[in-house]
């Protein structure tokens, strides 16, 4: 994605990169690359965020339950519930 991301207010879940429980055994994660942005917020369902190239920021805030996520190279801040990601 060249530009920012932004997900908010959805009730199912979703996973932005590679959802650990969803790769064969013996490959390697493949994230995705976002050159700007990415901001989570308002969702519903349980949401993961792993091994992502993220350009600028990484913002997660007012989500049920929490989302989960790792491994992700972000060239500007991780915050709120997505700090250390």
């Amino acid at each position: 994605i060249g530009g920012s991301l932004f997900v908010s207010s959805n009730q199912a879940p979703f996973s932005i990169g590679t959802d650990p429980d969803c790769f064969f055994p013996g490959t390697s994660p493949a994230g995705d690359t976002i050159g700007g942005n990415v901001i989570i917020s308002q969702n519903r369902g349980l949401d993961s965020v792993f091994d992502n190239v993220i350009g600028s920021n990484l913002v997660c805030a007012n989500n049920t339950p929490s989302p989960v996520g790792g491994g992700n190279t972000v060239a500007g801040v991780e915050s709120g519930q997505c700090s250390g990601f």
